[in-house]
């Protein structure tokens, strides 16, 4: 098993509040080239980020990239 490159993190931006939005940018970023996600929504309801949550982890397996969830459980 290859060892994971973690060079290139991208941090979630919860100021983008429309999720095809969001999508758009984490999308473009994974297609650039990020190595490993982060989902850090400091002011998203617990719906929101469970949701968000589940969306960065399905593109994130598409694109065989770690996805870390930062401050929930």
């Amino acid at each position: 098993m290859p060892t994971p490159d973690y060079t290139l993190m991208y941090v979630t931006d919860d100021r983008l509040r429309e999720d095809d939005s969001f999508l758009r940018v984490l999308e473009a970023a994974l297609h650039g080239g990020v190595t490993m996600v982060q989902l850090r929504e400091k002011e998203a309801d617990s719906r929101t980020f469970f949701s968000r949550a589940l969306l960065c982890q399905e593109l994130c397996q598409t694109y065989c990239v770690p996805l870390l969830i930062n401050d929930r459980l």
